[in-house]
């Protein structure tokens, strides 16, 4: 395989044939790798429940979303699971500057489609112990 070396923004730069993600928060970090023959781009994000408050969702969420999180029974679970869904779609996207209103993420069951100019994103997500973690990918 080979090191992993790190770009001066600090986003990892995998060994030649390989793509993959890395995410940490409190008490928790996972990385995801494969095959770049098999995927273009991988993504893993995690974060607690709690910390996406309704006074971020302007900056992270259209106003279609914003509607969207505030008619499920559990808002702010919703919104954190969608925040994680646009960062792990970032991280397999390959671009270097987050704007989250480029993305438009639709969830279904434990799993979404997520597009962004032109590239269709897949993935699924987990809510365990106040943790969600997310895994995108595109072929």
């Amino acid at each position: 395989m080979g090191p992993i070396g790190r770009a001066p923004d600090g986003a990892p730069i995998w060994p030649a044939g390989l793509v993959g993600s890395i995410t940490h928060t409190q008490g928790y970090a996972a990385a995801l790798v494969a095959r770049a023959a098999d995927f273009a781009g991988l993504g893993v994000d995690t974060e607690r429940l709690g910390g996406v408050t309704p006074d971020l969702w302007p900056r992270l969420f259209t106003a279609g979303e914003q509607d969207y999180l505030a008619q499920q029974p559990d808002p702010g679970r919703a919104a954190t699971i969608m925040f994680t869904v646009k960062e792990a779609c970032h991280k397999a996207g390959g671009q270097r500057v987050l704007r989250f209103h480029d993305f438009q993420v639709t969830l279904s069951g434990d799993g979404f489609v997520a597009h962004r100019q032109g590239q269709e994103f897949q993935g699924r997500f987990a809510v365990d112990e106040g943790l969600v973690l997310t895994l995108a990918w595109r072929r």
